[in-house]
């Protein structure tokens, strides 16, 4: 029972140890402007759906569509996915920048934004105006 114990501890420590030491990509020295980025992942979305809503028109008429992105924002793919990682690299920046990607679709959809989706208030039957 004891060995059962100190087995499951010691393979936890490990587990949590070995975890520790992860490394953050370096700056590129070409990084894209956080705001840019922003509209490249925009551009990104929007053009994953229309590759899901016309799949078989863009594959017949040879669509590149990440082709037409890295020319529209004068990148290439290496630039981007380091960009993409460096940001990615810090969880908390990364959904920020994901929230305003969200709210520039929200835009284009023609949706309403909301500031925090939390404050939206939910009101649930009145217990007053039950027959009950």
């Amino acid at each position: 029972m004891i060995m059962r114990r100190l087995l499951t501890i010691f393979t936890l420590s490990f587990i949590l140890l070995s975890c520790q030491d992860i490394e953050r990509p370096e700056k590129p020295d070409n990084l894209i402007d956080r705001d840019i980025m922003v509209n490249i992942l925009v551009d990104t979305y929007v053009s994953n759906a229309a590759r899901n809503q016309s799949f078989q028109k863009i594959q017949d008429e040879n669509v590149r569509l990440e082709k037409y992105i890295y020319q529209k924002y004068d990148i290439d793919s290496l630039q981007f996915a380091k960009s993409n990682a460096y940001y990615s690299s810090n969880m908390e920046d990364y959904i920020k920048i994901l929230k305003e990607v969200e709210q520039e679709i929200m835009v284009l959809k023609g949706d309403s934004v909301e500031e925090e989706p939390s404050s939206k208030t939910t009101k649930d039957s009145d217990p007053e105006d039950s027959d009950i």
